[in-house]
């Protein structure tokens, strides 16, 4: 989450929802107010992400920036639930059981998937980081009966969404890419490599800025010279189609229903404010 005093300015980063590719979109912006960023030790939450903070916990233990929200123009990212599912079941496998959701046969992507869906449907309202980005997306935009976050901009449209958020801030906010998008390599000897080196280089990928990181991701996912080939291919909406094929989603769409009505009502209209 970014805040903004100098601009008035709040964005909420809804898990798995390309809030990484715009908060490096606003990195101009950082440090003119607060960053909510990486995972912390809070005296009363525990364990949390402060990246990613649903709204009544933002009320309940960070008042100061929750009276924010009544003057400051908001914006979140929304998606679709079942893609959404997909890409944050893709994370928790890679950092919880180091499997790369890609590489999974069908039949063992949809049992992590059912087996996921019910312990998420026991812990329904859980802050830890390992199970955060499960958390409903209308946790983060709302409050009690109230939804807190002004303008809401659907994931399927990042451009339209850099137009809204560079008219908000009155600036040239850089085209807002899909860094964390997921992805195979071509090559397994290369997926070898890199795995036997992630874990002592992921000190010096965390410090780099999110700029630098987007920038490192697009080169290596350019289209290739003709008789060459790509590092990694992008192959995100994969595994979405996967638990539909399974026959996953319904169970997704009725964990999700609020998610799954408020993604319909925003693609009817391009935006959606609060009243």
């Amino acid at each position: 989450m970014i805040v903004s005093d100098t601009h008035r300015f709040i964005f909420v980063h809804i898990p798995k929802n390309g809030g990484t590719s715009v908060r490096a979109s606003l990195e101009q912006i950082r440090g003119a107010g607060a960053t909510f960023l990486g995972r912390s030790e809070h005296p009363d939450l525990g364990s949390v992400d402060l990246s990613h903070l649903p709204m009544d916990t933002i009320a309940s233990h960070f008042p100061g920036v929750f009276r924010r929200f009544a003057t400051y123009r908001s914006f979140a990212i929304v998606r679709d639930p079942v893609a959404r599912f997909a890409s944050a079941l893709g994370q928790w496998l890679r950092t919880e059981r180091r499997t790369r959701i890609l590489e999974l046969p069908p039949d063992v992507l949809c049992q992590h998937a059912e087996a996921m869906l019910h312990r998420i449907a026991a812990t329904p309202h859980t802050v830890e980081p390992a199970l955060i980005h499960f958390r409903r997306q209308t946790d983060f935009i709302r409050a009690g009966d109230q939804q807190w976050v002004q303008t809401l901009l659907p994931f399927d449209d990042l451009t339209g969404a850099r137009r809204q958020i560079s008219a908000c801030l009155c600036l040239d906010v850089p085209e807002i890419g899909h860094a964390n998008a997921a992805r195979v390599f071509r090559s397994p000897h290369l997926r070898r490599m890199v795995s036997a080196i992630e874990g002592p280089m992921r000190p010096l990928w965390s410090a780099l800025p999110l700029g630098v990181k987007a920038g490192v991701v697009k080169t290596l996912l350019r289209a290739p010279p003709p008789g060459s080939d790509a590092l990694m291919r992008a192959n995100g909406e994969k595994p979405a189609a996967v638990l539909t094929q399974g026959g996953l989603a319904p169970l997704i769409l009725r964990h999700y229903r609020e998610d799954a009505d408020l993604y319909r009502t925003l693609r009817s209209a391009p935006t959606q404010a609060a009243a």
